[in-house]
């Protein structure tokens, strides 16, 4: 079983998640039992997302998303579809998954770090 956070991006959006992944088949002891118990086959492999904030819904089935669907749909099958290319942290853009943007969002983190130097610089601070 792996854990990884993103951070998924979108039109005006910014969401911290976090994301499970278990190949059943893999695991061993309580852990394979309870996958079992739940449904899961030992040839399946299950991805579940979850966003840190503002939100009380966690979901396996990228389908299954309600509201702002197009932003968790886009990203949860990305995430599901690219797991091992994905490192833990990385910014996952649906704008630039659906080609609507030439090149990806950067992290926030990155443009907020960005900001903070600029303003320290405009103090006459040197960081």
């Amino acid at each position: 079983m792996e854990i990884k956070t993103f951070e998924i991006r979108d039109a005006a959006t910014f969401i911290p998640a976090v994301a499970l992944r278990a190949d059943v088949g893999l695991l061993d002891g309580q852990a394979a039992f309870l996958f079992r118990s739940a449904g899961w086959g030992y040839d399946q492999t299950c991805t579940y997302l979850f966003p840190l904030q503002g939100r009380d819904e966690v979901q396996y089935d990228p389908f299954k998303w309600h509201g702002d669907s197009r932003t968790f749909y886009n990203a949860h099958v990305y995430i599901r579809d690219h797991w091992r290319e994905l490192d833990d942290g990385a910014v996952i853009d649906v704008e630039f998954i659906l080609g609507e943007h030439g090149y990806p969002k950067e992290s926030q983190r990155v443009e907020h770090e960005r900001q903070t130097l600029e303003a320290l610089r405009k103090l006459g601070v040197t960081p």
